[in-house]
């Protein structure tokens, strides 16, 4: 029988600090569906993205990776958002 983890599950560092969180799922018999259409979206959507020059190399790692949407508390001033050519 698989394991189901329902309940959300924190992972944490050596010093106990949250550095990301197992959300879990909710016991409804449509979650299978409803995640398997979720990530079917995200995978039709990684075929649309269209990633400009440079945006293969950068501070987070050696993979594609597209900044869009708003950004909030005074670092960036201005983002990406949805009309912007290289957003879907």
């Amino acid at each position: 029988m698989p394991i189901v983890h329902r309940a959300p599950t924190p992972i944490v560092d050596c010093r106990e600090r949250v550095i990301g969180l197992c959300a879990g799922c909710p016991d409804d018999p449509s979650w299978g569906k409803t995640k398997d259409d979720a990530a079917d979206g995200v995978e039709d959507a990684r075929k649309l993205c269209q990633f400009p020059s440079g945006s293969t190399a950068h501070r987070r790692g050696q993979f594609p990776a597209l900044a869009v949407g708003a950004s909030f508390g005074g670092g960036q001033q201005v983002g990406r958002l949805p009309d912007d050519k290289y957003y879907f």
